[in-house]
């Protein structure tokens, strides 16, 4: 047997309510038919004197209050029903019952002051005019009250299907709204006003309490879309933000309208229900006597008594009352505590599961019990417990394959960001990184460092005549090689270009230093093979040495420079150290390349005419142009003192060009005027032949 087989005998709230409700009408249909079978409707009788009696003048006559005591019966509880509904059917009969009043009352009038009897009519008159009005009076305002609540619903409603639109509109993440924390703030803030509006339509809020939490709630979300007015109307745009605040301030206005206007369930029911009372009390003490002589026996009382006669109920009757009362309040009793148990208990242990979950607790599980209702709820509870479970689950497998992302990103990032893309060797970043920290372990051991500075020998002619792209694979091939010569004694680097440097850690002496850069030279004299072509290159390399030339980095990298250069101009394939005398060397050509830069662009150039005599006939045939730069100090400088570093440094392109001008514009002059035979002869650098 399953051991929740006594979960198949459980009923629902709606049976117990239904028992408790049958219970209640039997009682009232009990009630009703002692009422009915008891005690006789009330009529008022007056008695005077009969004629046989002296001083008597007519016999007794009845004028009945019945019909008007039902009326204004029925016109109280009317009024009651229609405050409380505006449906069509309620108003057709409160209007009815209203009208129903009016008519008996005045039959009632008419027939009563033949008596004579008129103040104590006009007072009873002028209270039933006073009570018609105060339930018009009341129906307006419960009427407004549902209007200004329905205005107030429609508002909210507004409000919060667009403020949850903004956040179904956020960034989805697997799966997860990812939105602004203030936005669910306020979306909260929403959701605490509901309950309190509900049981402002549902109940009326016979205190107020309902309108005063949501005046609060309502504040509190209004000071939240002020202060965040800024990010609102840049990620919801100006015209939903408008909008909000235009549905507020209408809130604002149905909750003023509301909390201006009194109750009618509260003290206004109360003071019409009191005057209905009275009403009944002065129809019962206003009667006047009959306009007309009896017909019946006559009772013999002194002139202008009022009698009230009722058959008394039997004994019997009202003992069976009492015991069908005590047996319905038992029965009641009885189902409220057991629905109360059957609620409160299954309902603790939900907020129980509800706070363990909230913690973070897996695996939360809900006993079954209580009602139907609660009972379904807690299976519910449980699915939603594994769903949710598994769901976490597959978070944390998606968030670990995301942190795996992360962490393998940021690797190529910081790799990326230490090494040359093309050749993924380190880049002048962490050149200098690994560079002071050889320093500073040589500085500690008193071992020396050696810096070799190192460029390709007419990669540029490679790179214009193959293309960029056949140029990278040279890079790539060399540095390949490169990386596997200098394995052994210490790594290398690109700075830039065609330029790449070799730094030799912990060397015992200079000519270990040495050895070195000769094995780099040598590595490249033989050829490359790149994409099935063997290439021919060579390497020329400078060397600086610490601590015997520079202490830092910076100018170890500078000195290795400046011995390049000295390489260079030995020729292809060289290897050069450092000597002092070549940073002067380097300076003077920095000079003088600055020189020539300003030179071209201030015009300092000049051209001379050599003029070559024919021997034979002692005639000039030819000029040659010799170039001649003017210095600022009125100085010239020979061309052999420049140009070497013209071609190095690529200037000697625009000084030719400007040089192949200026000797065609003389010359042109000088064939349209005095000399038409004329030559003149050029000196080119043969970069500018190749170019």
């Amino acid at each position: 047997m399953s051991p929740h087989w006594w979960l198949r005998f459980r009923i629902g709230i709606a049976v117990r309510l239904t028992v408790a409700f049958v219970a209640v009408a039997v009682l009232a249909v009990a009630a009703y038919t002692l009422v009915e079978s008891g005690p006789a409707i009330i009529q008022f009788v007056d008695v005077h004197p009969d004629q046989n009696n002296p001083g008597s003048r007519r016999s007794a006559a009845v004028v009945s209050g019945e019909a008007l005591l039902g009326a204004i019966t029925h016109f109280g509880r009317a009024t009651g029903i229609r405050i409380a509904d505006d449906s069509p059917a309620r108003v057709i009969e409160a209007k009815q019952a209203s009208e129903d009043l009016k008519r008996k009352a005045a039959d009632y009038l008419r027939r009563a002051r033949t008596a004579g009897n008129a103040p104590q009519l006009n007072k009873f008159a002028s209270l039933l005019r006073s009570q018609r009005k105060d339930a018009a009076r009341m129906i307006g305002d419960a009427d407004a009250r549902r209007q200004h609540i329905r205005n107030y619903e429609r508002h909210f409603e507004d409000v919060d299907i667009r403020m949850k639109d903004a956040i179904d509109r956020a960034w989805k993440i697997f799966g997860r709204v990812v939105a602004r924390q203030f936005m669910i703030d306020m979306s909260r803030i929403l959701d605490r006003i509901r309950p309190d509006l509900a049981t402002l339509v549902s109940t009326g809020d016979r205190n107020n309490s309902s309108i005063a939490a949501i005046g609060a709630n309502e504040a509190t979300f209004a000071a939240a879309l002020e202060e965040h007015e800024t990010t609102l109307r840049r990620t919801q745009g100006d015209e939903w933000f408008d909008l909000m605040r235009s549905d507020l301030a209408a809130l604002a206005n149905a909750r003023s309208a509301l909390d201006g206007l009194e109750n009618p369930q509260a003290a206004a029911m109360s003071r019409f229900e009191k005057a209905n009372a009275r009403l009944a009390v002065l129809l019962a003490a206003n009667v006047g006597p009959a306009a007309a002589p009896s017909r019946g026996p006559t009772t013999r009382y002194s002139s202008g008594k009022r009698i009230a006669r009722s058959a008394a109920s039997s004994t019997d009757k009202q003992i069976t009352f009492a015991w069908l009362s005590i047996f319905t309040l038992a029965l009641l009793l009885v189902s409220s505590v057991a629905t109360m148990l059957s609620i409160i208990r299954p309902v603790r242990r939900l907020m129980l599961a509800t706070r363990r979950l909230a913690t973070g607790e897996s695996g939360v599980v809900v006993a079954r019990g209580g009602i139907r209702e609660l009972d379904s709820l807690a299976v519910s509870f449980n699915q939603m417990a594994e769903q949710l479970a598994a769901a976490q689950a597959v978070t944390r497998q998606y968030h670990d394959q995301l942190e795996a992302k992360v962490e393998e990103r940021t690797r190529q990032l910081q790799h990326l960001a230490q090494h040359d893309p093309l050749t993924q060797l380190p880049n002048r970043r962490q050149l200098f990184v690994q560079l002071n920290t050889a320093l500073a372990s040589a500085a500690e051991s008193r071992c020396l460092v050696g810096v070799f500075f190192l460029d390709l020998d007419n990669f540029k002619n490679i790179n214009d005549s193959m293309g960029h792209v056949f140029g990278d694979r040279v890079l790539q091939t060399f540095a390949e090689r490169l990386r596997g010569v200098c394995a052994p004694f210490g790594f290398a680097a690109r700075v830039g270009g065609d330029e790449f440097t070799v730094i030799m850690a912990a060397a015992r002496s200079i000519d270990e230093i040495g050895a070195a850069g000769l094995a780099l030279v040598r590595a490249f004299q033989k050829p490359l093979h790149i994409d099935g072509r063997e290439l021919s290159m060579s390497l020329s390399v400078g060397a600086s040495v610490y601590p015997d030339h520079e202490s830092d980095a910076e100018s170890l990298l500078q000195a290795a420079d400046a011995a390049l250069f000295r390489a260079k101009e030995l020729g292809r394939s060289q290897m050069c150290f450092f000597s002092p005398d070549l940073l002067a060397a380097a300076a003077s050509k920095f000079n003088t390349e600055q020189g020539l830069r300003r030179a071209i662009e201030r015009g300092e150039f000049e051209l001379f005419f050599q003029p070559e005599v024919n021997a034979g006939t002692g005639q000039v045939d030819l000029v040659e142009a010799l170039l001649r730069w003017r210095l600022p100090n009125g100085t010239y400088q020979m061309p052999a003192d420049f140009l070497p570093v013209a071609e190095e440094s690529g200037l000697i392109g625009e000084i030719s060009d400007w040089v192949i001008q200026s000797a065609v514009e003389t010359a042109a002059r000088w064939h349209h005027t005095t000399w038409p035979e004329v030559r003149v002869a050029i000196n080119l650098s043969s970069r500018q032949l190749l170019d």
